[in-house]
Formats: C-alpha cells, structure tokens, sequence
C-alpha cells in the first residue's frame, strides 16, 4: 500500500504560507530554516505578481519572462544558501541576506510597473 505524501505536502505548503505572511508584515524569520522557507516564498510570490501583471496587460510577454528567469535564479540562491549551512553557517546567511534583497528590489521594480 502506497502512503499518501498529502500531510508532508500541506504541511510545507502551511509553513511557506506562514512565512510569506510574515514577511509581508515585516516579521523577521527566526531561524535560518525560517528564513529559508521566507525566501523561498517570496520568489513563488514574485512569479505570481509578474502573472498577474501580465494578465492585466500591465507588462508585456518580454518582461514577465524576464522577472519569472530573475525570480527562478534567486529561488536557486535560496536552495544555494540552505545547502551553504552544513560548510559555513555566516556565508550561508550572506548569500540568504543578500538573495532576499534582490528578491525584494525586483518586487519593487514590479510593483513600480504602470
């Protein structure tokens, strides 16, 4: 009988609705998986923002593509700094620091869009 990955699924999918809602609110992680999980949050909520530009024809093809290619190699600076944890915990937290400040410079640029 094969086991059902629903409960592991929702569960990860609560934890990175919660630390999107945190975010959002200003509410630091308070560990470096939390932070993670932020992270990786923030670059599913950037795609979903430039979707929803696109859908109201506020940006072109051109440059939803070119948020969602920005937003997919900063998910990968996520995955990068949580697998810098294990070697060097402060350089993985720089490249976690620095990859959520991008992520927020392009929520802005967006978010500037006519």
């Amino acid at each position: 009988m094969k086991r059902s990955n629903f409960p592991r699924l929702a569960a990860l999918l609560a934890v990175a609705l919660l630390a999107s809602a945190c975010a959002a609110l200003g509410i630091k992680a308070e560990t470096f998986n939390e932070g993670v999980a932020a992270c990786l949050s923030s670059a599913t909520s950037v795609r979903g923002f430039a979707q929803q530009l696109y859908v109201a024809e506020q940006i072109d093809d051109r440059e939803a593509e070119n948020a969602n290619r920005q937003a997919d190699v900063l998910r990968d600076g996520c995955d990068v700094a949580d697998s810098l944890k294990a070697v060097d915990l402060q350089a993985a937290e720089g490249k976690l620091e620095a990859t959520r400040v991008a992520l927020g410079a392009l929520r802005k640029y967006l978010e500037k869009r006519p």
